[in-house]
């Protein structure tokens, strides 16, 4: 069943570059024929109904066209998710019609936070199968009063910590 293949899917476990009181879930979802943005709603979903203090949990979308080149990215990203005011974070930036949004190979937000912009309970908008996620929920984080921002060299400049080969997932 689905829920079997979730179970047997999430690895608990502390990151080495973390602080060690933060404990991260990595959840794999694969259903044939389930779209990117079903099938990550399903494994937020999941973890929603697991854990009861929304505000400890940080979601990370990874895309699996990621190329890791150092260690510490994580840690980099974790730390500006918990500035305080700040909604999204990823690792790279754009701006589309004066929106500003995150991007990358990799980009979080806080459950919680990501809760009180969700659209009939789903954080992601499932019309959006491949690309557009990360425009959107951070245009509603920002209308919501959420910084929506990312980390400098992590994905881009003269030594990153990662590539992202960018829609080789397509």
């Amino acid at each position: 069943s689905g829920e079997d293949q979730f179970t047997s899917s999430v690895l608990h476990q502390s990151m080495g570059d973390l602080p060690s009181h933060r404990v991260m879930y990595f959840t794999y979802m694969h259903e044939p024929g389930i779209k990117i943005s079903p099938a990550w709603n399903l494994g937020i979903g999941q973890l929603r109904n697991r854990i009861s203090n929304y505000y400890l949990i940080d979601v990370w979308l990874l895309n699996n066209d990621v190329v890791f080149h150092k260690s510490g990215w994580l840690s980099a990203l974790s730390e500006r998710l918990h500035i305080t005011g700040t909604g999204m974070v990823g690792t790279s930036a754009m701006s589309l019609f004066g929106h500003p949004f995150v991007t990358g190979g990799i980009w979080g937000f806080n459950l919680a936070k990501a809760l009180t912009v969700a659209e009939d309970g789903k954080i992601l908008d499932e019309r959006m199968s491949y690309s557009c996620m990360d425009v959107d929920l951070s245009i509603r984080m920002a209308n919501a009063g959420y910084v929506v921002t990312h980390v400098p060299g992590v994905e881009f400049g003269d030594d990153p910590m990662l590539t992202h080969l960018v829609s080789q997932t397509v």
